[in-house]
């Protein structure tokens, strides 16, 4: 009886046979899950440099909209500097500490 423990034993002998044909399965499915990964980088690769030449041309037939955009956002900065001179003037109207007060926040 005390023969049968052990190596020799047909439980043992299952055992051992169904860990290794696990450790078979999980290398196995690491191989195909790293070949699948490669995969999967490569696709992530083109879709970046799709995304890529994509925003180059949106940018390239937006340009002129960005320049003028651009343009208008200067012109309207210039034409509306009298208004901004004058609200500051208007802020320094009266007393000087008022005034010291007042630039204290704008500036600091």
């Amino acid at each position: 009886m005390w023969l049968l423990v052990g190596c020799n034993d047909p439980i043992a002998r299952e055992r051992t046979a169904w860990r290794q044909e696990r450790i078979r399965g999980w290398i196995d499915t690491f191989g195909t899950r790293e070949v699948e990964r490669a995969e999967i980088v490569r696709r992530e690769m083109d879709e970046i440099k799709r995304l890529w030449h994509r925003d180059v041309e949106r940018f390239s037939n937006n340009l002129g909209r960005i320049e003028a955009w651009n343009r208008s956002a200067d012109r309207r900065w210039r034409e509306r500097q009298p208004a901004y001179l004058r609200a500051i003037e208007k802020q320094f109207e009266g007393d000087l500490p008022h005034a010291c007060r007042t630039a204290l926040i704008m500036f600091f």
